[in-house]
């Protein structure tokens, strides 16, 4: 301030508390440009996900499933098995493929399971797609089993016995899980 400058003018002016500018303007005006610019991100992302179908106003067409139908059961004087015992049980194997024999199936090897694997459920049954036929007819002797797919050639099956297994199905029931049943079919199909 100069000598030639009079008394409360110049220098320093004190600013008084509406004065000033205001902080909470630009905040606000900050959190809503970060709002719109997050809503339009998220707006670009999601928009191509959305059924074109849907925005035309047209209906989405049903797709039913067609039902699967089991392979065909093979008669058990055709079905070759192997029987092996995965369990601790002394016998199982020949008990089990005396009794197949006796209903008519073409027992092979009977022994201890030759890929010492841990069946913890009644059995599994082994075979390729070129047996699927053969492995439903002696799955349905067992009535609960895995299905265990392989690479083998032929046509042959191997039925695992596990820890769970007790004894096999009753004829009547096995004939019973052979015969064809309808396939449900989905409402609206």
């Amino acid at each position: 301030m100069s000598m030639l400058t009079p008394l409360g003018k110049g220098g320093r002016q004190t600013v008084r508390r509406g004065d000033r500018p205001s902080r909470r303007g630009a905040l606000v005006l900050a959190v809503l440009l970060t709002a719109a610019l997050t809503g339009t991100a998220w707006w670009v992302a999601h928009r191509d996900t959305a059924n074109p179908a849907d925005s035309a106003g047209a209906t989405p067409r049903r797709t039913c499933p067609k039902p699967s139908t089991p392979p065909a059961a093979v008669a058990p004087k055709a079905v070759k098995v192997n029987v092996y015992n995965a369990t601790d049980q002394r016998g199982l194997a020949s008990r089990v493929a005396a009794e197949l024999k006796r209903r008519g199936f073409h027992v092979g090897k009977v022994d201890n399971d030759p890929l010492k694997r841990q069946v913890t459920g009644a059995a599994e049954v082994r075979s390729s797609t070129a047996g699927a036929g053969a492995a439903r007819t002696v799955s349905a002797q067992v009535g609960t089993v895995v299905a265990v797919p392989d690479q083998r050639p032929n046509a042959s099956v191997d039925l695992v016995l596990g820890a769970a297994f007790v004894r096999l199905q009753p004829v009547p029931a096995a004939a019973a899980a052979l015969s064809p049943t309808p396939q449900p079919v989905p409402s609206g199909c």
